[in-house]
């Protein structure tokens, strides 16, 4: 197979993330999923791993861990979704996309282990599994040292639960995909949680009363150890906990990025982070990503902090509040779901200076409109100009939809809010509006995050724009 048919391969199996339609089957023992495994001989099962599950933050805190491992001068693997601009992104080894022959390879195999499994089962793969056994095989194909895999959607029905790893991570839990994964945030750490493995260890940075009790409950239950992180700085500083004080840090500019510069507390160890991730979030995730490199320090993978703190600060996430325009400041962030918006639009109200912002903003249709335009309508955002994206997805929310919530808005703080078919549209309208010390954000989808990074990567000439970095483009 060439690239494009391997593309058509993967995605003609059902294929839950471009549809929307997002279905499972209650199999705990992923009947199907290990029948194709075995047909691989279980690459899985040939190099420690890490699994990480949570409804935000397990990307940032997977990249962490890797970039941090890599710096240790280990050999490492990456696995993550969705991908922004090419399928190649999800299965990163040192840091790098495998390449378009590696795909097909992987694919190859993984078409031929599929035709020797019974019909019952093999048709009902998805896309999903197809793309985690292509990575669990490519992993072990490159020998790596470690395997950071991050969960799909949940965790204790997920593809990616066959593997026993050496800690689990649980990140912050909210609202998002209740329709399948429970609408109580008990549930759905009740879902998450199911990556505890018996005996295990599980790091957990997840703050919510009703989901930290689901957790410990499931971590007593297997006899597993948790590690906590948490941003109370009164919280006890012991062998088990990791502390980022949600005050103490600082944001500075260097080389078109910003950075935020903080301390980690641990077993009365103060260490200096910098990382160039805004926000108390990523302090968090910075955290509970230390907590992993440091474990697995005990676990027969020595790190060095020096080289630790180097690949924090040498880590690539985009479209994570990342800096992509100069005068005015544009920003891209992927939030996709209330609690994330109201994080992003707190952190750059309190560390980036500006006079007015604007606002590019496009949202899947199964999302929760009502709460996120409850979020930008707060008085500390000076929002001027409002610009809805319509149609930069097949699953993207129509006007009528956005209009219902945003009739809400007061009158007198109304802002100045217009409707664009698609991005390019949307972002003219936008700069018509903005002035030099203004900022402009783009939000509310990675799908709209991805077009927005695509087009200002080759649209403009600053520095911001020339950090972007592109590995391909299947989705056009």
């Amino acid at each position: 197979m060439n690239y494009h048919d391997t593309l058509n391969f993967i995605y003609s199996f059902s294929d839950f993330e471009r549809n929307g339609t997002f279905s499972r089957t209650e199999d705990p023992y992923f009947t199907r999923f290990r029948a194709l495994m075995r047909l691989l001989n279980n690459p899985q099962n040939t190099y420690p791993t890490i699994h990480i599950a949570g409804t935000k933050g397990k990307g940032s805190v997977s990249a962490l861990i890797e970039s941090a491992m890599r710096a240790n001068n280990y050999q490492t693997g990456l696995y993550t979704s969705p991908d922004l601009h090419t399928l190649r992104e999800r299965i990163m080894i040192q840091g790098k996309p495998i390449s378009e022959e590696e795909t097909c390879e992987l694919a190859e195999e993984v078409q031929a282990a599929i035709a020797r499994m019974p019909v019952e089962l093999a048709s009902g793969l998805i896309t999903f599994e197809i793309i985690t056994a292509m990575a669990f095989l490519a992993f072990a194909k490159r020998h790596v040292h470690i395997a950071i895999i991050e969960t799909g959607l949940g965790g204790r029905l997920d593809p990616t639960n066959i593997i026993q790893p050496v800690l689990c991570i649980i990140t912050s839990i909210s609202f998002d995909h209740m329709a399948i994964l429970g609408g109580t945030i008990r549930q759905i750490a009740g879902e998450k949680a199911g990556i505890i493995k018996d005996n295990g260890l599980v790091i957990v940075s997840a703050e919510h009363p009703d989901a930290l009790e689901v957790i410990q409950q499931t971590a007593a239950k297997r006899a597993a150890q948790i590690i906590s992180v948490t941003g109370s700085s009164g919280a006890v500083s012991d062998e088990h906990t990791y502390i980022y004080p949600e005050q103490e840090y600082s944001v500075y500019k260097e080389n078109g990025r910003f950075f935020q510069k903080f301390q980690i507390i641990h077993a009365e160890q103060h260490i200096s982070c910098s990382i160039p991730l805004l926000g108390a979030h990523q302090r968090q995730n910075a955290g509970a990503a230390l907590a992993a490199v440091q474990t697995l320090n005990t676990k027969g993978f020595p790190a060095n902090i020096e080289r630790t703190a180097f690949g924090f600060a040498t880590v690539q996430w985009p479209a994570r509040l990342q800096l992509v325009g100069e005068s005015p400041l544009i920003f891209i962030d992927g939030a996709h779901n209330a609690d994330s918006l109201q994080k992003t639009l707190q952190t750059i109200c309190k560390d980036i200076p500006y006079q007015r912002m604007h606002i590019l903003a496009g949202s899947l249709k199964d999302k929760d409109i009502a709460g996120m335009t409850q979020i930008l309508r707060q008085e500390s955002v000076r929002l001027h100009s409002l610009v809805i994206c319509e149609k930069f997805s097949p699953r993207a929310a129509a006007a009528e939809i956005w209009q219902e919530h945003l009739a809400e808005w007061p009158e007198e703080e109304d802002p100045n809010i217009q409707y664009a078919d698609l991005f390019e549209a949307g972002l003219y309208l936008i700069e018509e509006n903005a002035k030099p010390d203004d900022l402009i954000l783009i939000t509310g989808s990675l799908y709209l995050a991805a077009i927005a990074l695509q087009h200002i990567a080759t649209t403009r000439k600053d520095s911001a724009a020339a950090s972007i970095t592109i590995y391909g483009q299947d989705h056009a």
